[in-house]
């Protein structure tokens, strides 16, 4: 038990007062991308994995997001199990995609284990630019109507992306709300997605040897800012517009993907 826990060197980092800014931009990402979830049901992800990559390597930032997102929705399972499971057309369609996200985590994990960090990051910049682009202008209309084929098809990219980049719950969310067009029961399936599908990718990050006992400390700081945020969150469209808030979401994700997107580029094409 005691080999398990984390060793000096892997805190002593966090236990240096001259990183008292690190642990601000941590605490602020945390509480951004909690508020973002907790309002939308999807999207903290895209705002924490950029800024955590410039901080952390790729895996570990995409596996510390991975675990806010498993245990961020806590507060929020009984109520979204009941609102989904209401309904048996909602949780038919969310089984089957949830069983192909699953079997997609394989591709995405060994396409991560055989590409260089910063490519890894280039694609995360790029797959997040053209999710929120896509959501902004509406396009995620042009997704097509829900059957069997197209469950296998998202469900499979969207596994192969959350492994490879942490993304791809946006896609999943997109599609439900084509098959349904209620935001409400499309945010509780949402957090339920989330919770499969991050038990799943950490599980496997953690099997194949990707991350480790480093995650400790972020998590450490950043699972009660989160939890909290995303309790939050759930209230923010009480004074807020759910449209105009979600067109400020993907705008903000949209330009900080922009950012992000040329600093993971190599210097000599900058």
């Amino acid at each position: 038990m005691l080999a398990m826990l984390p060793s000096v060197e892997t805190l002593s980092p966090w236990l240096d007062p001259n990183l008292t800014n690190h642990l601000t931009m941590l605490v602020g990402i945390f509480l951004l991308g909690g508020l973002v979830r907790g309002a939308t049901g999807f999207g903290g992800a895209m705002v924490m994995i950029l800024p955590l990559a410039s901080i952390y390597a790729m895996p570990q930032a995409i596996a510390i997001s991975i675990l806010l997102e498993l245990f961020g929705p806590l507060l929020l399972l009984r109520s979204a199990f009941r609102q989904v499971y209401d309904k048996a057309h909602t949780y038919r369609l969310l089984h089957k995609f949830v069983l192909w996200s699953v079997l997609g985590l394989p591709i995405g994990l060994f396409a991560q284990g055989i590409l260089d960090t910063n490519v890894v990051g280039l694609i995360a910049s790029f797959v997040i630019a053209f999710i929120a682009l896509a959501m902004l202008v509406g396009a995620q209309r042009l997704l097509p109507r829900v059957s069997n084929n197209v469950s296998r098809g998202l469900g499979l990219a969207c596994g192969s992306l959350i492994a490879l980049t942490g993304i791809g719950g946006p896609v999943a969310a997109s599609y439900f709300m084509n098959a349904i067009n209620e935001p409400r029961l499309v945010r509780s399936m949402m957090h339920l997605y989330a919770t499969v599908m991050s038990i799943a990718t950490i599980t496997l990050m953690l099997g194949v040897g990707f991350v480790g006992k480093e995650l400790f400390p972020p998590l450490a700081l950043g699972l009660p800012v989160y939890i909290i945020a995303t309790s939050a969150g759930q209230h923010l469209t009480g004074f807020i517009s759910p449209n105009r808030l979600r067109q400020f979401i993907l705008l903000f994700i949209l330009a900080s993907s922009g950012f992000f997107l040329l600093r993971f580029l190599p210097v000599e094409l900058v």
